[in-house]
């Protein structure tokens, strides 16, 4: 029987963790994340983000900097390419930013 190697690592997260592995490293928590891409990137689109995705930032104590680095989203018109119209209209009342993806890094 084959004793199995002990890992040093208190919890796995499998996808889209840095932000949760950052706070578990701030508790004392050991984790790895494993993800498909082999290095992180700060080329690409910004996240549009939500409130929950402020409660975490706030949570991981760069909520405030992050903020005054982008612009509060108020609301977004969609319009009719054909006649110019609006066809709908979203009020954004929650906190909604578009953060850019190089910032986070």
């Amino acid at each position: 029987m084959q004793r199995q190697e002990e890992s040093s690592e208190d919890i796995v997260i499998v996808g889209a963790g840095l932000a949760a592995a950052l706070r578990l490293h701030m508790k004392g928590v050991r984790s790895v994340v494993l993800e498909s891409s082999p290095a992180l990137r700060a080329l690409g689109f910004a996240f549009a983000t939500w409130p929950n995705a402020f409660r975490a930032l706030d949570a991981l104590g760069i909520g405030d900097q992050i903020r005054k680095l982008h612009l509060h989203i108020q609301g977004l018109r969609v319009m009719s390419a054909s006649t110019g119209e609006i066809a709908k209209e979203v009020d954004f009342r929650d906190e909604f930013r578009c953060v850019r993806r190089d910032v986070l890094m």
